[in-house]
């Protein structure tokens, strides 16, 4: 399949709305790097301070707030109100660092020094001109230019071995792969070495043709220092990342607060939390198709991106509702078992939630809980329900709850009690979750600002080792990949935002981006709503059509396709927004915005459209309709666990699944055998 970028997605779109909007900083922005002008004494005004940048993070819905917009700025403003807050605190004695992340920071670093080291020498075998050191004097190569080849061929050696124990600790892959091109060029000047009466012209010449590859090891320096510095736990000022950390934190917190209901049960809030999850994010295989024969490779998401975009891979929807736990102090982790191609590798089967000493299983994979010993039924409102969730307690007693989630005979689920009895919990934790400066923050925060940003890593590697079943307790790797990915790709995740870039042709206002604040706020209907901002984000074709006469549409002829996808998107989260706010109005416009986008030519929520409406139909007692609905996205991502809902809501509704195409040919057999009896 062809890899291509978004025909319909141009951040062009913001920058010919809005030129010269300042780009987000590749490097930690200066204004982070320091606090100053608030004197220690002054703590009137640091709270000030700090309640204005809680302020600030609440009210967000606006304008967006992300890379390329002038409402990123609000974001730096709470940076630096937080930076001037913390200047002077005393640092928290009983907070301590995690080795994990210790050693994978300062192999990050070791990996930009080395780079940057390379990319010095070969600035000096090219005789380029202003080559300085790391405090700015002048540098010149010698003579021959042997000293510095010599030096360049041991550094590409030390690279490859910083960069081989750097993936080993991360567990990205991108860094094997510039590793393997560091080899290449290794490689290339082992050959020249290799050259007969070698001189400094010869050497000159050759370093001269490749440019290319030094700017690249500029551009991984950079981009390695950047991420060593997003990784550190053990500073106490701002950086960018931490405030979007931050924005995610109010969404989830605002998110897992209205989500849970009115339950008061832990584990009915966890129920919960993991059907929204579910409702509220298509499951996709990690590439966006943009044709019949193109796609681009999806980087993996940060929860406020899978939030905002509704999609992701398992591993963004597993992470979201984790996270979406996490805001309600609810302690979860990944389930995994020794991978049967290789042992060493763990295979993710599930996520574990720890509620009174128990685990409670979900699968997220398969959209699905775990049924205990009693399994599926029908709740009081006729849909699909879990009286009760399989723990891993239960599990390691009797595989038989284990061998529910079997497709058939051919397709098993992966677990056994063999190799259930090796289980290891992963933890799920990015550098801002544990570091000190986010303990300091949660400390602060008091009522309505109370929000979970920090996280006791120790604790949690306590509590989940002591739980029999456990046999290890580790650090997931997919947060440190998760960042190294946004920061290659991250032009790819900006054009994957412009839907939410595009200001409405009616008015300039951002009401996609507005739509969706407000749904995260739990402002679902009603006036100022999101189903009243996601209404005001469609634009009809006609309407579209009369726009290209405006000056901006005739200088980008793809605004009317990026219009097209805004309008495509609105009108499935209006669906999706009807049917959380239930009622039977609200169920009867929902199955109208899905029905609208159901058989559009190009529907990028076909296999949530399909869901939905099979949710609905269960609410509606339509279970043959339902089941037909889930069996319709067999060849997605979703398709095995829709096809256990589909099986055990025939099995308690009581209807007879639709005959194959196997039995119906048998059915006609019998039928003539009798006639001709």
């Amino acid at each position: 399949m062809k890899q291509a970028s978004l025909p319909f997605v141009l951040i062009l779109t913001s920058l010919l709305l809005y030129g010269g909007c300042e780009r987000a900083a590749k490097a930690p922005d200066p204004r982070f790097t320091e606090a100053g002008g608030v004197n220690a004494d002054k703590e009137e005004q640091k709270k000030r301070d700090f309640d204005n940048a809680l302020e600030l993070l609440g009210s967000l819905e606006d304008t967006p707030r992300l890379p390329e917009m002038p409402g990123y700025e609000r974001l730096v403003q709470i940076g630096d109100r937080l930076d001037r807050w913390i200047k002077d605190r005393p640092d928290d004695a009983e907070w301590k660092a995690d080795p994990t992340f210790l050693e994978i920071e300062k192999a990050s670093r070791k990996a930009a020094s080395t780079s940057r080291e390379i990319v010095t020498l070969l600035q000096l075998l090219q005789d380029a001109e202003g080559v300085v050191d790391d405090e700015g004097k002048p540098l010149t190569a010698s003579e021959s230019k042997q000293d510095e080849l010599k030096r360049v061929m041991e550094s590409f050696s030390t690279l490859v071995g910083e960069l081989t124990a750097l993936a080993e600790c991360s567990g990205v892959v991108d860094v094997f792969a510039f590793s393997r091109q560091v080899e290449d060029l290794q490689n290339k000047f082992d050959a020249l070495v290799k050259r007969p009466n070698l001189n400094a012209g010869a050497i000159r010449s050759y370093t001269r043709q490749l440019e290319t590859e030094t700017a690249r090891f500029a551009n991984f320096a950079v981009n390695m220092e950047k991420y060593a510095a997003e990784l550190r736990t053990e500073g106490v000022f701002m950086q960018l990342s931490d405030v979007e950390y931050l924005k995610q934190s109010v969404w989830l917190r605002d998110i897992s607060n209205w989500a849970r209901g009115d339950r008061q049960d832990l584990l009915e809030r966890v129920t919960q939390l993991f059907d929204w999850t579910i409702c509220n994010m298509e499951l996709r295989d990690g590439t966006l198709r943009v044709g019949q024969d193109q796609a681009i490779n999806l980087p993996q998401q940060y929860p406020w991106q899978s939030l905002l975009l509704g999609y992701g891979s398992l591993w963004d929807r597993t992470v979201l509702f984790i996270e979406l736990l996490r805001q309600q102090r609810i302690d979860a982790c990944l389930l995994a078992v020794p991978h049967p191609d290789d042992a060493n590798r763990p295979l993710i089967w599930g996520v574990g939630v720890l509620l009174d000493g128990e685990i409670y299983v979900f699968i997220p994979q398969y959209g699905l809980p775990l049924p205990g010993p009693d399994g599926a039924n029908l709740s009081d409102d006729a849909a699909l329900a879990f009286p009760k969730i399989a723990t891993l307690s239960q599990l390691l007693k009797d595989e038989k709850l284990i061998r529910q989630l079997d497709l058939s005979d051919e397709k098993p689920f992966p677990l056994n009690a063999a190799t259930l009895a090796q289980c290891r919990a992963y933890l799920i934790a990015a550098p801002e979750t544990v570091s000190i400066r986010m303990k300091m923050l949660e400390t602060e925060l008091s009522g309505e600002q109370n929000m979970v940003l920090y996280t006791n890593i120790h604790e949690q590697r306590r509590l989940f080792g002591a739980i029999p079943g456990i046999r290890e307790v580790d650090v997931w790797k997919y947060p440190f990949r998760t960042k190294f990915e946004q920061m290659l790709m991250y032009n790819v995740t900006n054009e994957l935002m412009a839907p939410f870039l595009a200001p409405s042709p009616k008015n300039r206002n951002f009401p996609l981006w507005k739509g969706r604040v407000l749904y995260f706020k739990g402002r679902v209907a009603g006036q100022d709503s999101a189903i009243t901002e996601y209404q005001n984000a469609r634009i009809s074709d006609r309407d579209i059509l009369e726009f290209r006469n405006d000056p901006t549409f005739r200088a980008n002829p793809q605004l009317a396709m990026t219009y097209q996808m805004v309008t495509l998107y609105a009108t499935y989260w209006l669906a999706v927004a009807s049917f959380e706010a239930e009622g039977v109005n609200m169920m009867s416009s929902a199955k109208d915005f899905l029905e609208r986008i159901r058989n559009r030519p190009i529907n990028a929520w076909r296999v949530g459209t399909e869901y939905l409406l099979g949710r609905i139909a269960e609410r509606e007692k339509r279970y043959t309709d339902a089941v037909t609905h889930y069996r319709r996205t067999a060849s997605s991502p979703s398709g095995p666990g829709n096809e256990l809902r589909a099986r055990w809501l025939e099995k308690v509704a009581k209807i007879n699944p639709p005959p194959s195409d196997e039995d119906h040919a048998d059915s006609q057999t019998e039928e003539a055998k009798e006639a001709a009896e």
